[in-house]
């Protein structure tokens, strides 16, 4: 059987055919070329922020804790402290809560100001400090809340809160370790106390006397108790 020829018209409608195809894997590869450079380009500038913003945190945390050691450095726990140097150092450190929220020293800048306003006998003002401290608790500062607990439970003693009081020391109660918990006992004894409610002021010390009676506060424990009693 003979071979059929290929006329020129066909050879020429196959050339523009092929000639069509490249055209379209061309485009195609560019196409697809310009959108892979899009996501390179997104990438890159993902990681550029992602870079500048743990710089920026980096040098955001090391500003706070400059500026929180220049207010604390001074301030002495056990010792008389002077109202004008008390307040322009709660100015500061209500300052520094303001301009680097979230960062650690913010976070320990809310304790030393409700201990200097309870020093100052401003209750009101270190119960609110305390309690935003607890409010947005993270989780490696659980450790520290039975000491915030404890804080605060004393501003409302000093307060004459018997109920936020009780409230307060029972939490430290509720905790898994024992951290304060001694104390809390003497605490919720006191508070009864107080009241009048001697059962239950018995109640405290008695139980602080059985599950901690190698305590170093079960001597004041045991006298309280007698006190009770007479």
């Amino acid at each position: 059987m003979a071979e059929k020829k290929i006329s020129r018209k066909e050879l020429l409608k196959s050339q523009d055919e092929f000639l069509t195809y490249s055209e379209r894997t061309f485009n195609y590869v560019v196409e697809h070329s310009k959108t892979a450079a899009i996501m390179a380009a997104a990438f890159v500038a993902a990681l550029l922020i992602a870079v500048g913003i743990n710089w920026y945190l980096g040098y955001r945390a090391e500003s706070a804790l400059a500026a929180y050691l220049g207010v604390v450095r001074d301030i002495k726990p056990f010792e008389d402290i002077d109202p004008k140097n008390a307040e322009a150092k709660m100015a500061a450190l209500q300052a520094l809560t303001e301009n680097y929220s979230g960062t650690k020293p913010a976070r320990d800048a809310l304790l030393d100001l409700g201990s200097l306003h309870y020093r100052l006998k401003q209750y009101d003002r270190a119960a609110a400090a305390y309690q935003k401290y607890l409010q947005d608790l993270r989780p490696e500062e659980e450790s520290f809340k039975p000491l915030v607990l404890g804080s605060l439970a004393q501003v409302f003693e000093a307060q004459n809160k018997p109920d936020e009081a009780e409230a307060a020391w029972k939490k430290i109660l509720d905790q898994s370790d024992d951290l304060l918990k001694e104390q809390a006992y003497m605490g919720l004894g006191r508070v009864y106390a107080a009241q009048g409610q001697k059962d239950k002021a018995r109640q405290a010390y008695q139980q602080l006397l059985e599950r901690y009676p190698r305590s170093t506060q079960a001597p004041l424990a045991e006298a309280r108790l007698s006190a009770l009693d007479q």
